[in-house]
């Protein structure tokens, strides 16, 4: 007997937009965080499809500054997601993970105007859990206790994570 082998499939694709401005905040233990808010998004997946909201809550926890002396660095969003049912559901997405490169990338990635040129996302690694969780009870076995391990790239205010 041996067990199944790994089979690799798409499962679920978030690309938002967001705010070129940054707010800078104080979570719980002092610790100053950077938040950029969500613009506008959509999002598609075996669960269906729908729009990622702008709402206060949701945003991407990014210290830019910490990219120009570090090789890895981490990074956790939070998007409210709406389904495109007749009756929209509230789905909740979270992701906790790593961006890491060389220094000249992160500050690439980060930093570069609209003027330069994109960074190709092949010289960085953007690596996620990715978690979510509904009340609404049509959604709920289907993303209960659901987890994915994701990747992103991430250029100038777009974020796209699968």
């Amino acid at each position: 007997m041996s067990p199944p082998k790994p089979t690799f499939e798409f499962g679920f694709r978030v690309a938002v937009r967001l705010a070129p401005d940054v707010a800078e905040t104080v979570v719980e233990g002092g610790k100053t965080v950077e938040l950029a808010r969500v613009v506008c998004g959509s999002w598609s997946g075996p669960l269906g499809s729908g729009v990622v909201l702008d709402v206060e809550s949701a945003g991407h926890d990014l210290d830019k500054t910490r990219l120009k002396t570090r090789p890895i660095h981490q990074i956790n969003t939070a998007f409210k997601l709406q389904t495109g049912d007749e009756e929209p559901a509230m789905l909740e997405m979270g992701t906790r993970g790593f961006l890491s490169g060389t220094t000249d990338v992160l500050r690439q990635t980060a930093c570069r105007t609209e003027d330069e040129a994109r960074v190709d996302p092949r010289r960085y690694c953007y690596r996620m859990a990715i978690s979510l969780t509904t009340t609404d009870m049509r959604y709920v076995k289907k993303v209960g206790g659901a987890l994915w391990v994701g990747t992103g790239m991430w250029d100038l205010n777009e974020l796209v994570i699968e």
